[in-house]
């Protein structure tokens, strides 16, 4: 009686059998599936377009930097952050190409992206939209558009 050896098939003279194949074949297929699907994960968050847009910018950021603060529903970004001069962060907003409507009220979403280097991205969206969008330091509180200073 011989000894199990992996990889031979005793009845066919040392070529992998038909199982061996299957597993083989099955197994390719599995890791085509699971690369698709990593990499399809990205592309079906719905914060990805604002991942993209920070990247088109020259930011380096990742999905996992972008953190939900929270959404306000029938609201305007101004009722939001009632008691808030806006003013600052209106003319970074459109100086970066936002429309920055402030006073539209709808869906309104709140995300902060943090950077390395300890400034803030902040993005209001209305209703699903990016409308109001600027850096700000951490430091000091001071906002610039988004094309000004680059992390």
């Amino acid at each position: 009686m011989k000894g199990f050896q992996l990889g031979k098939d005793e009845n066919a003279g040392g070529k992998a059998g038909p199982y061996q194949f299957l597993i083989l074949l099955f197994s390719i297929l599995l890791l085509i599936l699971a690369v698709y699907l990593w990499r399809g994960l990205e592309a079906r968050n719905p914060n990805a377009p604002i991942v993209d847009m920070l990247r088109s910018r020259g930011y380096t950021v990742e999905l996992d930097q972008l953190y939900y603060v929270g959404s306000f529903p029938d609201q305007s970004i101004s009722q939001v952050l009632s008691g808030v001069d806006l003013s600052e962060a209106v003319a970074a907003s459109e100086a970066a190409g936002f429309p920055s409507r402030v006073d539209q009220a709808g869906e309104v979403s709140l995300l902060v992206c943090m950077l390395g280097n300890g400034d803030a991205i902040t993005v209001y969206l209305l209703d699903g939209e990016m409308e109001l969008c600027f850096l700000q330091s951490v430091v000091d509180g001071s906002v610039t558009p988004l094309d000004e200073v680059q992390a």
